[in-house]
């Protein structure tokens, strides 16, 4: 990777980078992780995340999926391993975003996640209440963090990028996309993303961010 000077936005994502990626739902759900990645790969998942489902629907589709009854109990862990991605973020991650300069680069959120998420986020920012797992949401600006079931898309698809490019209006050719997943970096590329950083640990993050003079 060399050194560029065109970068204009830096993009983040949510589960993998600035936050640990899926440790709490299957266990507050009882099921292992193997059973927890299927499910998140199911097509009724995928359109919850996207918005083109709610909350009641997607809990009693997990249920089924799962063997359980959709009862009231059953129903409100659900909710609770849904909202349980909200982990504690990564310090040293969060660290390392606050260095970055706001005034060169333009600092955005790209994140597959559901409305229950954007409210929480959304009401932290409204109230200027933030949990400790909330805090590092004040280093975004609001309009520059797109949750996927507002725009109905999601990472990898075309048209979460096309969703962000309308909001920022710079050319992706401009942007540097963070990510834990080959998979979505492949996509911003196909996209016209003009740089990628596929994230390991916070230490490699900072070699590279340092090498892209973006710190």
């Amino acid at each position: 990777m060399t050194a560029v000077a065109d970068i204009k936005v830096v993009l983040w994502d949510i589960g993998g980078v600035i936050q640990p990626d899926d440790r709490l739902p299957p266990a507050v759900l009882g099921i292992s992780q193997h059973q927890y990645e299927g499910l998140i790969r199911t097509e009724e998942y995928r359109n919850y995340l996207k918005g083109l489902i709610g909350f009641e629907e997607v809990a009693k589709f997990i249920l089924s999926y799962l063997g359980r009854d959709a009862t009231q109990k059953n129903m409100q862990r659900v909710r609770e391993a849904i909202e349980s991605n909200w982990e504690s973020p990564q310090p040293d991650v969060i660290a390392i975003i606050g260095r970055i300069n706001q005034a060169k680069f333009r600092r955005m959120i790209l994140s597959n996640s559901s409305v229950e998420v954007e409210e929480k986020a959304r009401e932290a920012h409204r109230t200027g209440i933030y949990k400790p797992e909330h805090q590092y949401l004040q280093l975004f600006q609001p309009e520059n963090i797109i949750f996927s079931h507002r725009i109905h898309a999601m990472k990898p698809q075309a048209e979460a990028f096309a969703a962000l490019q309308n909001v920022c209006k710079v050319s992706p050719r401009h942007w540097l996309f963070i990510d834990d997943r080959q998979a979505n970096l492949d996509a911003a590329i196909g996209f016209g993303v003009g740089h990628t950083l596929l994230y390991k640990t916070a230490k490699q993050l900072e070699k590279e961010l340092t090498k892209l003079h973006v710190l």
